[in-house]
């Protein structure tokens, strides 16, 4: 029959997988490996903009070591993914305020369907418990994960709130 493991895995670690006959059975194998990436737990839109949660609450995962956008050790605290599909092409605010303790915002581009942490476009990183903002000129229709993660093991309560038709310090106001 078949068999498995599963393991946690750590980043820059090399792993050799062992197939050995019981008895000296001989056999043809199949070999797979599965790399979970974490996913998307909540859904923003401009209807529904705002969260205020905690990275290590249910639906955090742990996934995420390091991002290609920057050099940062993720590997110690959770993070928590959000989706988020603009409507219509414009220009966005992601702001992450609220913090008890040093979190990051990173936006990944889910457009391959998973949160890809080498799919990293841009991130905030201030320090300590100081407010974070990306600024995202978006397509209609385009897929984007949010990720709130924590820096060195850091876990704290946040509000996450997206500003659409951001204009600098304004917000674009339709005639009607």
């Amino acid at each position: 029959g078949d068999e498995s493991a599963t393991f946690t895995a750590v980043s820059g670690t090399t792993y050799f997988f062992v197939v050995d006959g019981w008895n000296a059975a001989v056999s043809d194998f199949t070999i797979q490996v599965d790399c979970p990436t974490c996913s998307d737990d909540w859904t923003l839109s401009c209807a529904a903009n705002t969260d205020s949660w905690n990275n290590s609450n249910s639906g955090s995962t742990s996934l995420n070591s390091d991002y290609s956008c920057n050099g940062f050790d993720y590997s110690a605290a959770p993070e928590y993914v959000y989706a988020f599909t603009p409507a219509a092409d414009g220009d966005y605010a992601i702001d992450l305020s609220g913090l008890g303790a040093d979190l990051d915002l990173l936006l990944l581009d889910a457009t391959g369907g998973d949160c890809d942490p080498g799919a990293c476009l841009d991130d905030s990183t201030n320090s300590g418990t100081n407010d974070e903002q990306i600024l995202l000129t978006a397509t209609a229709g385009t897929p984007y994960f949010i990720v709130v993660d924590g820096f060195a093991g850091n876990t704290s309560d946040y509000d996450l709130t997206i500003t659409c038709n951001y204009c600098g310090d304004e917000t674009l106001v339709e005639d009607t």
